[in-house]
């Protein structure tokens, strides 16, 4: 019996040691896991941090974006105004020029009409010096 309580104690003893075995192999897994993890954590944290910079980069160009959009947005409305106004000025100045043509043109067969009576008087004037001429001459 004592034998027997021997090879059971032995088998109970084998059976720690390998129990040891397994749980120093588990262990030493899981240090190297939380190792692998701890770096996994620190890479990642610099990576967080490079997303968070970037962001805050981004963020600020973006705000810079939009200042100049309004401002371009701003300038747009001011020149599509210029356009406006140089149009209505141009429009203006074809209606003046339009009015002046037309004024021009009335004053050019305005003088037309003028010199021909003009002339016709200077004819008529020609023609009564010379039968003036002829009638003195005739007495």
């Amino acid at each position: 019996t004592i034998q027997l309580e021997y090879d059971r104690l032995q088998d109970a003893l084998e059976d720690q040691k390998s129990e040891n075995k397994k749980l120093t192999k588990n262990l030493e897994t899981l240090i190297q896991d939380n190792a692998s993890l701890k770096q996994s954590i620190y890479e990642h944290k610099d990576s967080v941090a490079h997303v968070t910079s970037d962001l805050e980069n981004r963020t600020r160009e973006l705000t810079e974006l939009k200042a100049i959009f309004k401002k371009n947005q701003s300038l747009i409305r001011k020149l599509e105004e210029e356009k406006r106004a140089d149009v209505l000025i141009k429009e203006q100045r074809e209606k003046d020029y339009e009015e002046a043509k037309c004024q021009l043109e009335a004053e050019i067969q305005s003088h037309k009409v003028t010199k021909a009576k003009l002339d016709a008087a200077k004819q008529e004037r020609a023609s009564n010096n010379v039968l003036s001429l002829e009638v003195d001459n005739y007495e």
